[in-house]
């Protein structure tokens, strides 16, 4: 879960005016406080991890490791969160000075599996936030958005969604925060998962798809008015 600390960069266009800083902070406590509750109810342990090097692309730019020797350790499902602070951030162009992680691991979690969890603890996190918080206006989009299934596409289908609508997006690119919006416009102003990206664009810790090693089992959850 990224907090961006900016809420007029182009990467975090919050629709209406920008919220108080008192009910920014009262949003973000109650979202991590929802999603504690949530791995709790299905048994995840959660682990203390120290602050976190995102730019190294190394196991130490996550989690992992400590997760990975919790699961060696016979924990079936396990959880962290951590203060990603790294030097020079801003070099990388994310418009974030840093943001908050939260990673899982969960034996034996099949691929659909692991999407059926991002979309539910996004919609159990969603029912939480009450009106007083983010307003009607707000509460209204995101009651419509717990109610409806969230489109699940492949990367593949996603550069057709794209190219239909005018872009010229070739197999290997990247999607642009912009390419992001446009689907989720596309899809109503709904939050997308878009699976199975590229090999060439793979993150350290994915793996290749069995079926076909061309892309990686692997997926972004576009959310409207935020990105990945």
């Amino acid at each position: 879960m990224n907090q961006p600390t900016n809420m007029q960069s182009a990467r975090f266009q919050f629709p209406g005016r920008p919220l108080p800083l008192a009910r920014r902070l009262a949003v973000h406590n109650r979202v991590v406080r929802h999603i504690r509750h949530f791995m709790e109810e299905r048994l995840f342990n959660e682990i203390p991890i120290p602050a976190i090097n995102a730019p190294t692309r190394t196991w130490e730019a996550t989690g992992r490791y400590y997760l990975d020797s919790m699961i060696a350790k016979g924990f079936p499902a396990v959880w962290c969160e951590s203060e990603c602070l790294p030097q020079e951030f801003e070099s990388l162009n994310l418009r974030l000075s840093g943001f908050k992680r939260m990673e899982m691991e969960k034996v034996d979690l099949s691929f659909t599996e692991l999407c059926n969890l991002m979309e539910d603890l996004l919609k159990s996190v969603a029912a939480d936030l009450s009106a007083d918080l983010l307003g009607g206006r707000q509460v209204t989009r995101l009651n419509h958005m717990i109610t409806t299934p969230h489109p699940r596409i492949t990367y593949r289908r996603a550069l057709e969604i794209l190219n239909d609508r005018g872009w010229d997006l070739q197999f290997g690119q990247d999607l642009s925060w912009k390419a992001e919006s446009s689907l989720c416009r596309y899809f109503g102003n709904m939050p997308v998962l878009v699976t199975h990206f590229p090999a060439e664009l793979r993150f350290f810790t994915t793996r290749l798809n069995a079926d076909d090693p061309t892309v990686t089992d692997s997926v972004d959850y576009i959310l409207p008015y935020c990105g990945e």
